[in-house]
Order: structure tokens, then sequence, then C-alpha cells
């Protein structure tokens, strides 16, 4: 590539590095860039630096993103060519990333301010804040006879059940194979928990595919046997269902039930939250509550209030509710208070606000790879002020 284009990439690799979504190829790319001379480990430093981003986030406040790389683009490979020196093309690409990196970055507006005002508080401080990272695959398998596994990173083999079902755990994910049960055997069950800080995938003996979010539970037969597939779900999983019209699919939670034959779709039914929401990606569900039952079309979802009252919203930005299962954090016009709900669960934290009040309303995504303080360091941009005490954080305005 030319020069220009050179830069140009460094630039979009340098905000995937901070949006935590580069890869191991683009990092060599860019670590190989960085170090080929002084003044490109400057500019880098510069462009990492809390007060760069700052700088970046009031252009993007003010300027089109887009139209501003068109403008420099335009500038770079028309009005300058080959004769125009190294030090100009470094200077119009380190004017154009900063507002690169605050769009990559997914900069969270502020959608409401009472006074009017926008106040900006940076950190200069050449390391993080905060050394807390982000969750990562693990999970705890009860067995039939209670024995308790520790799944992840550590390397397992095959395990099995007393009806001849065999579970193989790898790093991310647990496969069952259908074991030997018939119906009218006592079935086994089992259960797969996720702490705070986790994620994992489960595969049933159906095919059925689980992804588990953080702080989150399912408890499951180890083979599925008689008319119904039946499994019990604690907070928030996101369910691709093996077709099978003759066995239709329950999830059970403690507010409501998901009843399908072959579909995708997530459920949310955290204890603490206010609802239970129901969310159809792909085919058809029918949702449960006492005595009511709604059936969805994609794009649909089924909210359960605290009284138990059942309704349906429609399109649903379905992209934002299943973030969590892609890796990103994700929301729309969304209080702090909700954000961090999922950052709690996510970094295994205490969020506490003592005195919070604000209106403000956040937009955007992020990774959810990152560590948590490049997570802070986008609020504090928005004039939102933090104490962390190890794992405790504290919204002190």
């Amino acid at each position: 590539m030319n020069p220009t284009e050179r830069y140009l990439h460094i630039s979009r690799l340098t905000a995937k590095l901070l949006k935590g979504e580069i890869s191991p190829e683009e990092k060599s790319t860019l670590d190989e860039w960085v170090n080929e001379d002084n003044a490109n480990r400057r500019l880098f430093e510069n462009l990492t630096s809390s007060a760069y981003l700052e700088r970046g986030l009031q252009k993007r406040n003010s300027y089109d993103s887009e139209a501003a790389w068109s403008s420099i683009d335009h500038k770079l490979e028309g009005g300058f060519g080959e004769k125009r020196s190294r030090f100009n093309l470094l200077k119009y690409a380190a004017a154009l990333i900063p507002i690169l990196i605050a769009g990559g970055l997914g900069i969270y507006y502020k959608m409401e301010e009472p006074q009017g005002k926008k106040n900006y508080v940076v950190n200069n401080k050449s390391r993080p804040e905060s050394a807390i990272t982000p969750g990562s695959k693990q999970a705890v398998l009860v067995l039939s006879d209670g024995k308790r596994v520790t799944l992840g990173s550590n390397q397992l083999a095959e395990l099995s059940e007393s009806d001849g079902t065999f579970l193989q755990p790898t790093e991310s994910s647990l496969i069952y194979k259908q074991g030997t049960s018939r119906i009218g055997d006592n079935l086994n069950y089992n259960s797969l928990i996720v702490p705070r800080g986790g994620e994992y995938k489960l595969i049933l003996a159906d095919g059925t595919k689980v992804w588990i979010n953080s702080e989150s539970s399912v408890r499951y037969p180890t083979v599925f046997a008689g008319r119904e597939r039946e499994v019990y779900l604690t907070g928030e999983a996101y369910f691709e269902v093996a077709k099978n019209p003759s066995k239709p699919f329950i999830v059970k939670t403690d507010k409501g039930d998901v009843k399908v034959l072959g579909t995708h779709f997530n459920v949310n039914s955290y204890p603490d939250a206010k609802s239970f929401k129901a969310t159809l990606i792909e085919g058809s569900v029918q949702v449960n509550a006492n005595a009511d039952g709604k059936i969805l079309k994609p794009g649909q979802q089924a909210v359960i209030n605290h009284s138990g009252h059942l309704s349906v919203l429609e399109d649903v930005n379905t992209d934002q509710v299943v973030a969590w299962k892609n890796g990103l954090i994700q929301f729309h016009k969304a209080s702090l208070v909700e954000i961090m709900q999922q950052v709690e669960r996510w970094y295994d934290i205490k969020v506490i606000f003592p005195n919070h009040s604000s209106s403000l309303k956040f937009t955007g995504k992020m990774s959810r790879n990152v560590n948590l303080d490049n997570l802070i360091e986008i609020f504090k941009f928005q004039g939102v002020k933090f104490r962390i005490e190890g794992k405790t954080i504290t919204v002190i305005n």
C-alpha cells in the first residue's frame, strides 16, 4: 500500500486496539510500525493517551466523521502526491485519528443534560487506573450425583453419567452426546452454573445450543425423554433449538415459560431484574405467564412485569439484545445505572450509586474483551466521576 493508505490503515488498527478487537496479525502489523522509528512511537503514544482521545471526542461532537475521512483522504491522495513530506502525511493522519478512534470506540453521547453543559473529565495517567479484566469462559457443572466440576481453561477428559450419556468439556463449551435412557426411565439432571465474570456454551443431547451469560444457570436432563424437552433457566441465555416438531422445547423460569419447536431466541430472567424478557430472533415461540399466552414473531419481545402482566413489544433492536452473546457491550439511550448492571456481572464488580441522580442517557457499543479502565474512561469523557477501590466502584456525582 502507498504511504497514505498505510497511515490510514494504522489509524484504523489503533482504533481496533483501543476497542479490544484487534487480531494477533493486526497487532503484529501495528507493533512493527510503532517500532520502526521514534516518530512513529511518539505519535502512537499520543494517539492512545486520554488527552488525545478527549480532543478527538470534542472534534467528533462537531464533525461528521465520514465527511472528515473523505476530506482528509482527498487532501492526502489528491493534494500532496509524492512531493509532500512524511511530516505532512503524519500531520493529516494524526488530525483524523482521534475522530476515528472516538467513532470506532462507540463514544457515548449525552442524550440529556439538565444544565445544557458538556463537562469532560480526563485522566492523564499513563497507566490504567484499574487492572480489572473482562470476564472469561468459565462455568461449574453439577452432575446428577451432586459432584461439581470446574470448566474453562483447565483441560478435562470426557465425563460420563450413569445413564450412559457422555460429556465432552472444552475451554469454552460443554457438549452432550446421546445417552441410553429410554422413555419411562428416571431422568438424570445436570446444572451448568456460570458465575459473575463468566460465560459458557452448552450443547444439549438433542443438538440444541445454549449460550449462557454471566451470573446465570441452566438445569436440564442429560437426555430428553417423553413428549417435551424442558430446561430451567435463571438469568440470561440465548437458545438455538434443534427442530423436533413432535417434541416441543420449553424454557421454564420463575416468571414465565417459552415454548418452541425449533428457533433462535434470547431469554433474560435475572432474579433482580424488573421484568422477564423473551426476544425472538428467528422462527416462532409462545410465551406463557400465569393464564396468559402470546405467540411472537421475529423482532418482537415478550415482557412480563413484576405483577405478572404479559405484553409484547414490536420492532425490538435484536442486535442490542444479543450483543452480549456476540462479544459486545451495547446500549441505546440507557442510564448509567442500567449500563452498570451489565458491567457488574461481566467484570464481577460492585457498583455503588450513593447520590447519583443524573438524567444522562448513553448510546454506544464496544468489545466485552477490554479491561474495565477502558470502559470507565469513556464515561469520564462525559463528566462522570468514579472512585475505584479494589473491585468496588463508587459513582461520586
